[in-house]
């Protein structure tokens, strides 16, 4: 097999140069080759001109087995294969590849779609195929060196590997990438280079998405940390460095999961464990409980800090913790139930009962003097304690109607209403004072009151209902 561009021959393969007699290609034209074929096809063209048929035989009427040249031509290049020729290689060779099967691998790597081209040790250009002469626009010509490439080869390459190279095609008029595989052939070496465009466009597009996605979290007061397959920090938010305080330079070096909660134990800001081997065990089995989406945990720092942790799994085998500062909600939440304990203390205090229904008819809360009086505890209660069941305790032990049944209709009450208040004389001699105060939100308080003297009443609480 021979390969011409413009008429110069630019690649041949051991036959054919074992049939010119030459290792030297050289300044050999098509007519020094013609003259050697001519002997024994007759006719073989004179020139490579222009030709409707890309693809011809000669002579046209040769049959199967016989001597027979095909021409290809496309562009400035053309191929001459050569068939059933008696070489001196094939004379003196063992077993060789059938001509058949020869040319369908030299025709795989010229119809490739990916360039490929062979260079020698003295890193020059000896062969290669048309989609590489493409892809350099047409301008690189065979036995130039390497550095009139656009692409730098790394000097240390093995064979087998590959590396990436980018470069500003002036044939395409854009950035291309090119994943190139160096095979090494004696003292020559070939190389493959296939198409990166997408997989760089696909890494673009996933570091513009993570950068989204760094912006969202920079905006978040939780702190985030992701760890990918591999257990390495890939992914973390500016309240994560506010919140620990861990050094910018640390983070950004992706530290492993245990060197990174190693540091925060470092710093006292994780609670402080008994030994380094259950701590060690514990961040074992925090990380399992992650992956399962099963870790909650609160951590109160000696700080005086308070963290709720989440593990949560991520694709690919990541996982995700998030560090919520909730200090001021449990501050909060503090303050709020010692004013409820103040407050519960005080109506403990009173020597009335006192009740508070909600609109619903559920009793919310009540005091010492009302549980004694009625003999019901309802906080103890695992089940509401409602209006309705204040009616039976009612009649069992006061026997009477008339008010139980006016208090019902107050509370059923929504707008307008005033304060409510009745008495009731027991047959132990004592006076039952009933007194009902609308409160905010619907909400009704219920005060209950003995004794053995009348109480005024103000003349409006006793308009009837």
């Amino acid at each position: 097999m021979l390969l011409f561009e413009n008429g110069v021959l630019i690649d041949a393969d051991r036959d054919a140069t074992a049939l010119l007699g030459t290792q030297d290609l050289k300044d050999v034209t098509w007519a020094h080759v013609r003259g050697v074929v001519a002997n024994r096809i007759a006719t073989i063209p004179v020139s490579l001109g222009n030709s409707n048929d890309p693809i011809r035989t000669y002579p046209i009427n040769a049959r199967p087995g016989e001597l027979r040249a095909t021409l290809e031509q496309w562009n400035k290049y053309a191929k001459l294969s050569l068939h059933n020729w008696p070489t001196q290689n094939k004379r003196k060779a063992g077993v060789r590849v059938p001509v058949s099967e020869f040319e369908s691998l030299t025709n795989a790597s010229m119809d490739s779609p990916f360039p490929i081209w062979r260079m020698s040790d003295q890193n020059k250009v000896i062969w290669a195929n048309p989609a590489f002469f493409k892809e350099c626009g047409n301008r690189f010509r065979l036995g130039e060196h390497a550095d009139k490439m656009k692409i730098r080869i790394p000097d240390d390459l093995k064979s087998g590997e590959s590396f990436r190279v980018s470069y500003d095609s002036d044939h395409h008029g854009s950035i291309r990438h090119f994943d190139i595989t160096m095979i090494a052939n004696g003292a020559s070496r070939t190389f493959f280079a296939v198409n990166a465009d997408k997989a760089v466009q696909a890494d673009e597009a996933r570091r513009n998405f993570v950068q989204t996605l760094a912006k969202t979290f920079a905006q978040l007061s939780t702190g985030l940390a992701i760890f990918d397959r591999d257990r390495r920090l890939v992914l973390f938010n500016p309240a994560l460095l506010d919140q620990f305080g861990l050094p910018a330079g640390f983070l950004s070096g992706e530290p492993t999961l245990n060197a990174f909660f190693d540091k925060l134990r470092q710093d006292r800001m994780i609670p402080e464990p008994r030994n380094y081997g259950s701590w060690r065990e514990r961040i074992m089995h925090m990380v399992l409980d992650a992956t399962d989406d099963r870790y909650r945990e609160i951590w109160p720092l000696p700080s005086g800090e308070t963290f709720r942790v989440t593990g949560r799994p991520h694709p690919n085998g990541a996982v995700a913790f998030l560090f919520e500062d909730i200090s001021a909600e449990l501050s909060l939440e503090r303050r709020f139930r010692a004013q409820l304990d103040i407050t519960k203390a005080v109506i403990n205090n009173l020597p009335s009962a006192i009740a508070v229904v909600s609109p619903g008819g559920s009793f919310s809360m009540t005091n010492a003097a009302f549980q004694k009086m009625w003999h019901v505890d309802p906080d103890s209660s695992i089940a509401n304690f409602t209006w309705v069941d204040f009616e039976k305790i009612w009649q069992d032990k006061v026997k009477e109607t008339l008010i139980i049944g006016s208090l019902s209709n107050y509370l059923r009450l929504y707008h307008d209403r005033h304060g409510w208040v009745r008495e009731l004389n027991q047959e132990s001699g004592k006076i039952l004072r009933i007194q009902a105060d609308p409160i905010m939100g619907g909400y009704t308080i219920l005060t209950f009151h003995e004794g053995t003297v009348p109480v005024p009443i103000d003349a409006k609480k006793l308009a009837p209902s």
